[in-house]
């Protein structure tokens, strides 16, 4: 009975306790009903292994599909990330345009205001020596 539960839990019967019938390994077993023997414990063994084997295929199989599917996200985002650096390197761009622009222009509101601010005060000392050195005649 051990070894037909055993032989249940990893997957070689189905439901032993409705139709032992079904699964012959769990027939010899509840007809042996002693120790089991080497042919069972190899027969085990070997069943196992197979399982293990099934398992080792299914896990690589999704593996792979995993690899594939990250592959798929990366490159779909690769070229999203490659999209959004040339929209912004266009952006860039037109801003150091616009900012080219605004400098110039600076440049030439400085000049004016330099020239208008120099005109002042040439006037003022011009003023100052007038009426410092020039005096009116009465």
């Amino acid at each position: 009975m051990i070894l037909g539960k055993l032989f249940y839990r990893v997957g070689m019967c189905d439901r032993p306790q409705n139709n032992p019938v079904e699964c012959k390994h769990y027939a010899v077993a509840e007809h042996l009903m002693s120790e089991p023997t080497n042919q069972d414990l190899k027969e085990l063994i070997l069943s196992l292994e197979k399982q293990i084997l099934g398992l080792d295929k299914k896990i690589d199989t999704n593996f792979l599909e995993l690899k594939a599917e990250i592959q798929r996200v990366e490159d779909s985002l690769g070229s999203e990330i490659k999209l959004a650096e040339e929209k912004l390197g266009g952006e860039i761009k037109r801003i150091g345009a616009r900012l080219d622009g605004i400098d110039k222009r600076l440049g030439n509101e400085e000049f004016v205001s330099r020239s208008a601010f120099v005109a002042i005060v040439v006037a003022m000392l011009g003023g100052l020596t007038k009426y410092l050195f020039f005096t009116p005649n009465l």
